[in-house]
């Protein structure tokens, strides 16, 4: 049960909140969900706002809460949910389509954009002069092209798509700022890479060969993560793990590879060592197996300053990465 804990005195009407009743100063009850009023015979049920101590606005029509009902003051819409609540600096289903609220409760009836304030940069929508918002929808602006609510994992319906997308069929890609980016060839978004086709289309899951080297664009999971080119890190296609540096592209040497703060074993064509020791020199080296998905891989490097537990024993390994017991 939602208890509602608020004070009101008004036109010799006290709500105290907390019990199941309405009841006259002179002793009788009347029954009102998860409420009590105290009044005199003489004052009249009370209509309007209150709020609680939390900051909380309800609306009460002839002494009871309005719940899962529309009210309009003072020429605007106003909605209070199933526990008395109003809606506010949101989107909500009602009755089979989405309207949005501002942060003062007011549905928003305006046609083009809206910046509601979530998150930590806040989120748009575009409305569409009813208080209803686009969902699922294209919208062209100022030659530009957006889309509402294409991400496959959001918060709110309709809200102004960023990053990669999939819609109808298609991986789409968006800026900053929600424009589609039709752009033939490398596009950063944040601190990822990744290549578009464009038609405002990208690249993922595949092999790109820019001049003489080779990138590769991740796989995308249809929701928010992905498709980017793979950089400074090990990534495994096919069953073989290839390693690419700083910039992304595959690095083809044969020996050691140090990529950001570790080192790595080449075998000339892209791939590298996982999951076996190396001999050099007459000492002992271990190359760990390579962990992560489709979307991030991680390992692979040569093991230092640490123990392991490798095949039934363990070994201990110095910071250069020498194996102090095998």
């Amino acid at each position: 049960m939602n208890k509602r804990i608020l004070s009101l005195v008004v036109a010799g009407l006290i709500f105290i909140g907390g019990q199941t009743a309405i009841t006259h100063a002179n002793g009788k009850e009347i029954r009102n969900n998860d409420t009590i009023f105290r009044y005199d015979d003489q004052s009249p049920s009370y209509t309007g706002w209150f709020n609680n101590d939390f900051g909380e606005w309800y609306y009460i029509k002839d002494g009871r809460f309005v719940e899962n009902e529309w009210v309009k003051d003072k020429g605007s819409w106003y909605y209070f949910d199933e526990y008395g609540n109003m809606i506010s600096n949101t989107v909500k289903y009602i009755d089979g389509k989405d309207y949005i609220f501002g942060s003062n409760g007011a549905m928003v009836n305006k046609k083009g954009w809206i910046k509601l304030n979530l998150g930590q940069q806040g989120m748009w929508f575009y409305g569409k002069g009813d208080g209803t918002i686009k969902d699922q929808e294209w919208v062209k602006d100022a030659g530009k092209w957006y889309y509402l609510g294409g991400n496959g994992y959001q918060d709110y319906a309709g809200e102004l798509t960023i990053g990669p997308a999939d819609i109808g069929n298609k991986t789409y890609i968006f800026d900053q700022n929600g424009a589609m980016v039709e752009k033939k060839g490398w596009i950063k978004l944040w601190d990822s890479w990744y290549y578009g086709n464009g038609d405002g289309t990208m690249k993922y899951n595949q092999w790109i060969k820019e001049g003489n080297k080779w990138y590769f664009a991740t796989y995308f999971d249809g929701l928010s993560q992905g498709g980017n080119i793979v950089t400074n890190g090990v990534f495994d296609v096919n069953e073989k793990c290839y390693i690419f540096d700083q910039n992304g592209a595959m690095i083809e040497k044969k020996g050691w590879i140090k990529v950001g703060d570790e080192w790595y074993y080449g075998n000339g064509d892209g791939t590298i060592k996982t999951g076996q020791w190396i001999k050099e020199y007459g000492k002992w080296y271990y190359l760990d197996y390579v962990y992560g998905d489709e979307i991030y891989m991680y390992g692979g490097n040569m093991i230092a300053g640490t123990s392991m537990y490798i095949d039934g024993m363990y070994y201990s390994f110095d910071g250069n990465g020498v194996c102090l017991n095998r």
